[in-house]
């Protein structure tokens, strides 16, 4: 006696039910590998800053109140009037912050937080120290750098690098309230920029 299968080989629910597992499979493969593999998002915001002085249109703004030296924004837009790139700098007497935006239409990619740390605060002036007989003021260009970065995918944070280049773990109990701040000062940025003169 043959054996016997609950549908012909070239039925349609056959060719569906391949179907959607081979779609089922290419999703899941594409997700794990935008989650898990940063390079492309990583070469994407190289090639944004490459090209950001060149083919964008640039807004700048002042913003007040988030420090007691105040801040900048900078917006740069596509020909279809969306934001690539945001940075929003701050500084006060001790420290400046730099924090790069980079989007896809308008949904975040990922942040570059550059941190600058004084090697004196901004108003110990070389004139201030020699007259009170100090060797050291403050000097921007011998202030220490610190980078981390953050990358998102779906508006969730999957990567953080501190700015000792580690990875930090997603089960650090920083790593949602980064998360949910980044998002809300991306979202900000884009708002304040897109309301700007």
């Amino acid at each position: 006696m043959p054996a016997t299968t609950p549908f012909k080989k070239s039925s349609p629910y056959l060719h569906r039910l391949l179907l959607c597992s081979l779609v089922l499979v290419m999703t899941l493969m594409g997700t794990s590998c935008s989650e898990d593999d940063i390079t492309g998002t990583e070469k994407t915001c190289q090639e944004l800053l490459q090209k950001k002085d060149k083919e964008f249109t640039v807004k700048t703004t002042d913003f007040d109140g988030v420090t007691e030296l105040g801040g900048k924004m900078i917006g740069y837009f596509n020909k279809k009037n969306k934001i690539e790139i945001a940075v929003a700098k701050s500084s006060t007497m001790t420290k400046g912050e730099e924090l790069t935006f980079f989007y896809e239409d308008e949904a975040l990619l990922a942040v570059y937080q550059t941190t600058l740390l004084f090697n004196a605060p901004k108003f110990y002036t070389a004139d201030r120290a020699i007259a009170a007989g100090d060797s050291v003021w403050f000097d921007e260009e011998k202030s220490t750098k610190k980078l981390s970065r953050y990358y998102f995918y779906h508006d969730r944070m999957v990567k953080w690098y501190n700015d000792s280049n580690q990875l930090v773990s997603t089960d650090d109990k920083r790593y949602y309230y980064t998360n949910k701040r980044m998002l809300a000062d991306a979202s900000k940025v884009l708002q304040i920029l897109h309301e700007a003169p």
